[in-house]
Parts: structure tokens; sequence; C-alpha cells
């Protein structure tokens, strides 16, 4: 009896000072939250009102592009409306790319640190009292989260730490249920014994197809669990593992199951500290698998080498679809059926163009290269440039932002004298100038197929514009010709009308940004009475 009474009063105590604790928890913090939202209040009130006020300066000056627009319909002067069209035009795009701009504030909501988190807490201290009070001492909320889980065939789970109840919950769901069939969770700091159970319960697990485990910090070790299950396992078709750390090791581990793996067909890395080494790795893989569709490495450390051992690999695989590259953007690879490379922001100099010039020179289906945001330069463009002399497919190359000079539009024009499938040509925002410019025009005096050219932000002047008017003149099938962002003047555009006049076929002219006046401007207008263009981008 007297033990009896010593626990007991244990127990009293224990709540006592738990309770106490909770109270002066609660009192501590329930000042500085309220003084929080008040904060939080006035802050969001002075966003939006500054938000208001630029709003309201955006509708102002629109309003005056109105008045103008018809205070001049109404004086029924269509030829002074036609000198003021361009004007009006810029004032509207500038006024649009003000609105685009114009970021919308983004408010709390309402939102508190912890706030989601209260009806949690509040659950586990009535679930508490309710253990307290079951005679068997069992849980009733694990059972009604299975409950849960059970009736849905996906499962999300996200945005903090999961539990070791939570995570058996998940493990037990696997194994028993036969309609789960999408898991996922995010950013929830899964640990490595968890990750080993989850891959035991999918060697059994005859249903699931995807699974998404991004953002949880998983390293090698981790993916080792995983690649095991990878081995046994036969449905599932998808695994996401964005964000995590499994770096070289773990791109060892899942390579190799994927020489065994028969029914995997997505597997995305973006985001994973891979180097050369894992590329070599995952290469290897694909000279064995023959049922990946889609592999995402997008914010990697591959580089050139690292793409060129895939590359390497892809050409005797018979996978339809790769996603590859070390930064934002993705380039699509099929080993067969390859049509689109889109490799922008990749870090890619000379050695990785002399790579893609290679395999352009075997390729027959690739349609369209983009290369924009890379740092290939005059060398890298002429071993493209060189690539285009042999290779009859390809009818779109984009050079955005790759130190273009003179030079590497000497390559390019060279290339054009003697492809007869190219047919749209961008080099927007490079180098090229005057001088390159009259090569360009030079080239396409000889050319038949070329019906797009993007020339914007290329320091292009007065002669260049006198080398475009000469196109014009000469060239039969150019439709549209983009010279955004240069410094043509007025004398280039008097030039480009003298070519205009002599052209008709051009149906799209862009000429925004160029330091043309109303004099140059009046020269276009003229010209444009009696050209094909109908698409004029001021």
């Amino acid at each position: 009896m007297i033990e009896i009474d010593k626990v007991s009063e244990s127990n009293l105590t224990a709540i006592i000072h738990a309770t106490e604790s909770l109270r002066q928890i609660i009192d501590k913090h329930e000042k500085r939250v309220m003084q929080q939202i008040e904060e939080n209040k006035t802050k969001e009130k002075k966003l939006i009102g500054e938000y208001e006020q630029r709003l309201q300066s955006e509708q102002r000056n629109l309003n005056t592009q109105r008045v103008l627009f018809e205070t001049l319909k109404s004086t029924k002067n269509d030829i002074k409306l036609l000198e003021l069209r361009p004007e009006l035009l810029d004032n509207l795009n500038k006024l649009l790319e003000n609105l685009h701009r114009l970021e919308i504030p983004t408010t709390t909501g309402g939102r508190l640190v912890g706030l989601k988190q209260l009806p949690g807490l509040q659950e586990s201290i009535l679930e508490c009292g309710r253990f307290v009070e079951s005679e068997t001492g069992q849980s009733p909320l694990a059972q009604k989260r299975t409950n849960s889980i059970q009736a849905n065939s996906n499962l999300f789970f996200g945005y903090e730490p999961i539990s070791e109840e939570n995570m058996k919950i998940i493990i037990d769901t696997i194994r028993n249920n036969k309609a789960f069939t999408k898991l996922k969770i995010v950013e929830s700091e899964i640990k490595d014994d968890s990750l080993q159970n989850l891959a035991d319960a999918l060697k059994c697990n005859t249903t699931l197809v995807t699974i998404d485990l991004g953002a949880n910090e998983i390293e090698s070790s981790g993916i080792k669990h995983l690649t095991n299950a990878l081995r046994e396992n036969k449905t599932l078709t998808t695994l996401s593992l964005v964000d995590n750390e499994i770096g070289n090791d773990g791109a060892y581990h899942l390579a190799d199951a994927l020489k065994y793996s028969k029914t995997l067909r997505k597997l995305i890395l973006c985001d994973n500290e891979i180097e050369i080494e894992g590329a070599e790795h995952i290469a290897e893989a694909l000279r064995h698998n023959k049922t990946l569709t889609t592999l995402c490495l997008f914010n990697n450390d591959i580089g050139n080498t690292g793409a060129l051992v895939l590359a390497n690999a892809l050409q005797r695989n018979t996978v339809t679809e790769h996603i590859v590259s070390s930064y934002s953007l993705c380039f699509s690879l099929c080993s067969k059926t390859l049509t689109t490379l889109m490799l922008g922001k990749n870090e890619i100099e000379v050695n990785g163009a002399k790579y893609l010039a290679n395999l352009l020179q075997h390729n027959n289906t690739l349609t369209t290269l983009g290369l924009f945001n890379n740092q290939i330069e005059n060398d890298g463009v002429q071993y493209i440039a060189d690539a285009l002399h042999e290779n009859n497919t390809l009818t779109a190359v984009y050079f955005f932002r790759n130190d273009i000079t003179a030079d590497g539009a000497k390559h390019l024009a060279d290339a054009l004298k003697k492809n007869q499938t190219l047919t749209k040509l961008g080099i927007f925002t490079n180098r090229i100038e005057d001088h390159g410019i009259k090569h360009l025009a030079d080239a396409l005096k000889e050319n038949n197929t070329l019906t797009t050219l993007g020339l914007y932000g290329n320091d292009i002047r007065v002669d260049g514009a006198e080398h475009l008017a000469d196109i014009l003149r000469n060239n039969k099938v150019l439709t549209a010709l983009y010279l955004f962002e240069n410094n043509i003047g007025n004398g280039g555009a008097l030039h480009l009308a003298n070519g205009l006049r002599q052209n008709n076929t051009l149906t799209a002219l862009g000429l925004g940004r160029n330091d043309i006046e109303e004099n140059g401007i009046q020269h276009l207008a003229n010209a444009l009475q009696t050209n094909t263009v109908t698409h004029n981008c001021e």
C-alpha cells in the first residue's frame, strides 16, 4: 500500500509540474505572439498601400496614352496617327514591362511560425489523456491515421519532420494496402533507419508506382537502401529524389540498381551534387538498362565531360527521352528519335560545342539545337558551323548570349552557303556588330531556306543596317527579321526602308529600341505602305 501511495504521489507531482510548465510557456509567449500579429498587420498594410500607389500611377499613364490616341483618332489625321503609332506602341510596351516587373506583395496571410503545429499539439495532449484512460494503453491516433491512409490511394507528408510513428504507419500501409499507388514525402528529414524499413516494404509491394522523396537530405547511405529495393520491386515506374545529397556515391548505387530494374521509367535526380564521376556511373547503367525513358539531372555539376559520357552511352541505349542539365534548364535527349536539344545555362565551352558538333555530324533526327547562355564563343561556333555543312536535318539553331563576335558570324555564314535545311537562326545578345552582319548578308544572297533571322542585342549600327537592306533586296525566302535593341538609328532606318521597297516576302520586322526618331519612322512608314510586312514588332 505504501508503495502504491508513493507511485501515485509521484505521478501526481509529475502531472502538476508538467501542467505548470505548460502554463508558464503559454504565458511567456502569448504576449510576443500578439505583438507579432500587430507587426505583421502594419507591415502588410504598408506593402499593399505602396502597391496600390504604383498601380494608380500606371493607370494614369495608360489613361494618358488612351486620351492621346482618342484625340488623334477624332481628328481623322491618319498620317499623324501613323507617325505616332510607334511612339504609342513603345509607351504601351514600357507600361506592360512596368506592370510585369511590379511584383504583387507577398503577405503572411495571417500565418505565424508554429501555428500549423498547434492542432497536432492539441491532439497529442488529448491523446495523452485518452491513453491514460485506455485500459489497454494503445494509442487510438495511430489507427485513425491508418484508416485515413487506406481511404486514399495517394499519400502525402511534407514540410515538417516526420515522426517514427507516422513512418511506421506508412510502411505498414505499403506492406498491406493493395490500392496504394503514390507516395510523396518531401522536406521531412527522413532518417536512414526509416529509409531502410521503407525499402524493405517496397521489396514486396506490388501496387506502388510513384515515390517522391524530395528535399529530405538523403545521402548515399540512404540511397543504398532504396537501390536494394529497386532490384526486387516489379511495379515502381517513377522515383523522384530532387534536392537531396546523394552525390557520386549515391549515383553509383542507383546506377547499379538500374542495370537490374525492369520497370523504372522515370528517375529524377535534380540538385543532388552529382559530378562527372556520378555521370559516368549513370552512363554505364544506361548501356545496360532498356526501360528508363526519362532521366532528370538539373542543377548538378556534370559539366562538358559528364554530358559527353552520357551522350556516348545514349548512342548504344534505347532510352526514348533524357533530360540532362547542370544548371536550371534542360535538354531532351533521345537515342533514336531525338528532335530537340536545349542546353541552356550549362557552362558549356568550346570543348562542349565540339562534342555536340560531332553528334550533329552523325545524327539524322535532331531538328532543334539551343545553346543559350553558355560560353562557346567563336571557336565553339566554328565546330557547330562545320557540322552544319554536312547535317541535313537540323532546322533551328539558337546561340543566345555566347560572346560571339564577327568571326563567329563568319563561320555561320559559311555554313549557310552550303546548308539547305536550316530555317531559323537566332544569334541574340552577342557582339557580331556591323562586320558580322556583312558576312551573314553575303551568305543569304545564296541561301534559299532560312526564313527567320534573330539578331537583337548585337550593337548593329548604320553600316550593319545597310548590309541588312542588301538581304532584303536579294533574299527571296526570309519572312521574319528581328533587330530589337540595336543602334541602327535614323540612318539605318532609311537603309532598311529602301530595302523594304524592293522586298515582297518579309512579313515580320522587329525594330524596337533602336534609337529611331521621327524621321526614321517616317521612312519606314512610307516603305511599309507598299511592302508585305503585316507584323511590325516595334
